[in-house]
């Protein structure tokens, strides 16, 4: 039989609330004269509105408003709280290991962020907190797959740090050097147009193995340097998960005595601005662990590689506006013998603003593809298990949005009796 799913996977929203905490504390530091370009460029999640529309329930960025001003007089002293909660409903119409099962569970971000200028009067600094808590089903248990169809699903309950780290700018802003406990997906391994799905391999690649990242991120230390059109990065983090230890849950402990696990990660590549920006990622990624090989032997370490592009395809109107069509690939391969897929490959379209009357939604496609390992041992029956999403995003108010997705699912896990699924999923985000 095909082994445990092993849970690796960042949710995308993830990436939105640092995405928003972040530029809204870069802003306030730096006077609103400059934003930071980041070495892997980011959705920039739920905009604040600035265009005079009257702050009602229904047209604030925020469920709970301005704290009667609370909010606004913190983010001018550099400090940006946010909470977020993402709640997905999912019912397997067809197929699966439990065709009919239902799945509801939540997961809650809450952020703080602090910007060191206006704070203690120097540039370029951030202090960064996220605290996560996630209850509710495993909805991979209905439908047997293994890359994991909603991208905050887990296989236990968590209440947990998840990330405390500084990051220093230095340079003029061209290096950025970052310590503490953090999530390795927000930076590497990362396609800004596959945020809005909701498979948990358009994150990233299911066969980066151990990475540090959702639900356990790890300590660690990591430097991107981006002097232009051109970045390069490198992090090092405790490897303990392999182990078995939930890093997520716990403090940097176990950096400093056994498991002695580490995981390391490198990437380099172009950005291009203009009409149609893009960028194109490559990395190599390695973990000092011991990994069981499905020959019954064992491997002290492993290795892989991947590489993802992002693209801009075509914009409406002079391009000027947000509304317009994006397109992402991946591709990771890792080695056959330990990982149980050894090729994964993505591809799909996200489609900003589909009508003029509604700029702020988001129509998908997308299909993720994981090829299963052939060493001896693994005991996969099937080939491959192919994912196809097809969602489209609804933004109801700004701090609302709801989500319909629909998922087929081509052989999960290669497992035999296991009928292809088709879920229905209805996610909800909330910005309070």
């Amino acid at each position: 039989m095909p082994p445990d799913r092993q849970p690796h996977f960042a949710p995308a929203t993830i990436r939105r609330v640092l995405a928003l905490g972040w530029i809204t504390a870069a802003a306030v530091a730096q006077g609103g004269a400059q934003e930071r370009q980041e070495p892997t460029p980011r959705l920039q999640g739920y905009p604040h509105r600035d265009d005079g529309i009257a702050d009602t329930v229904w047209t604030r960025a925020h469920l709970t408003g301005d704290w009667g001003g609370l909010r606004t007089w913190l983010q001018a002293r550099g400090i940006t709280p946010e909470l977020f909660t993402t709640t997905d409903a999912s019912l397997v119409t067809a197929g699966g290991v439990d065709p009919g099962g239902t799945a509801v569970r939540t997961l809650v971000d809450a952020t703080i962020s602090f910007a060191s200028e206006p704070l203690l009067g120097f540039r370029g600094g951030t202090l960064f907190v996220d605290l996560q808590l996630q209850r509710g089903d495993d909805g991979s248990l209905d439908t047997g797959d293994l890359q994991r169809y909603s991208d905050i699903d887990h296989d236990h309950e968590f209440d947990e740090v998840a990330m405390l780290w500084y990051e220093q700018a230095l340079c003029d802003d061209t290096v950025f050097v970052k310590v503490g406990k953090n999530d390795t997906n927000t930076e590497f391994d990362v396609a800004p147009h596959a945020d809005h799905f909701l498979h948990a391999s358009f994150g990233h690649s299911p066969n980066v193995l151990a990475m540090p990242t959702y639900p356990d991120p790890a300590f660690g230390a990591q430097v991107f340097w981006q002097p232009g059109g051109f970045y390069a990065g490198a992090g090092l983090y405790d490897g303990a998960a392999q182990s078995g230890v939930r890093t997520g849950e716990r403090g940097p402990a176990t950096v400093f005595a056994g498991p002695d696990d580490l995981f390391g990660i490198a990437e380099a590549g172009a950005m291009w601005a203009g009409r149609h920006p893009g960028r194109l990622g490559i990395g190599l990624w390695r973990h000092t662990g011991e990994f069981q090989r499905f020959d019954g032997g064992t491997d002290d370490k492993t290795t892989g590689c991947y590489g993802v592009l992002d693209q801009s395809l075509w914009r409406v109107g002079d391009g000027d506006g947000e509304r317009g069509v994006g397109a992402f690939a991946m591709y990771a391969w890792a080695d056959p013998t330990v990982s149980a897929i050894e090729h994964h490959g993505g591809a799909g379209l996200a489609y900003d603003g589909p009508f003029a009357q509604r700029p702020h939604d988001v129509a998908g496609l997308g299909a993720s593809y994981g090829a299963f390992s052939r060493a001896p041992g693994a005991g996969f029956i099937g080939g491959a298990e192919l994912a196809v999403e097809c969602f489209y995003e609804m933004r109801l108010t700004p701090w609302l949005t709801v989500k319909p997705v629909l998922t087929w699912l081509d052989d999960p896990a290669g497992a035999p009796g296991v009928d292809d699924a088709v879920v229905l999923t209805l996610r909800t985000a909330i910005t309070f």
